[in-house]
């Protein structure tokens, strides 16, 4: 993923910035896919974008409890796209 990691890699932030700001100008939701640490949540909250989904807001599962739900919902909300975080 392009997202993991981000924080430390300058070529990645500038591609990320890029499409960002190129997205934002045409009206298209930017998503941040594959935020897995609370440093890739903060670098694609700096740079603007959208949404975002990934480990970092809750693994895989084939069922959500209330209490995962509610964890959840502490740290980010839910976009309206379903299944994606507003961050």
């Amino acid at each position: 993923y392009i997202i993991r990691d981000l924080y430390k890699d300058d070529l990645k932030r500038s591609i990320v910035e890029f499409v960002s700001c190129f997205c934002k100008q045409h009206g298209i939701l930017v998503v941040a896919e594959g935020i897995e640490t609370q440093k890739d949540l903060d670098v694609a909250r700096n740079l603007g974008l959208d949404a975002g989904q990934g480990y970092y807001f809750c693994k895989p599962q084939s069922e959500l409890s209330i209490e995962t739900f509610k964890n959840l919902s502490r740290s980010a909300k839910f976009h309206p796209n379903g299944d994606l975080f507003t961050i």
